[in-house]
């Protein structure tokens, strides 16, 4: 047997990090019913757990520089020609 709450205590007061939204356990509808067949079909999603994330989207720029850092592998042969890693003048485009 399953059971749901219906009621959420609120979490506890803390100010979220420089740069991040707190993202509160709850439920949403997700999808479409007229776009592309991967945003098919509309659905609940459930939120279990509170997160925090980042309030923009992560830039080429921003990517690059985290991959020199950390010495991370380069994305090669990226999904489609909307890939903004290998396109020049995208630094400042979303990675994608």
């Amino acid at each position: 047997m399953v059971f749901e709450l219906s009621y959420m205590p609120p979490p506890p007061k803390i100010n979220a990090p420089k740069g991040f939204v707190l993202i509160q356990p709850g439920t949403f509808q997700m999808g479409s019913t007229d776009g592309d067949s991967d945003e098919k079909p509309v659905h609940q999603v459930r939120i279990s757990r509170s997160f925090y994330i980042s309030d923009h989207e992560v830039t080429v720029g921003e990517y690059r520089q985290f991959v020199k850092v950390a010495r991370h592998r380069e994305p090669k042969g990226c999904w489609d020609s909307y890939d903004n890693w290998e396109k020049s003048n995208r630094e400042n485009h979303p990675i994608n």
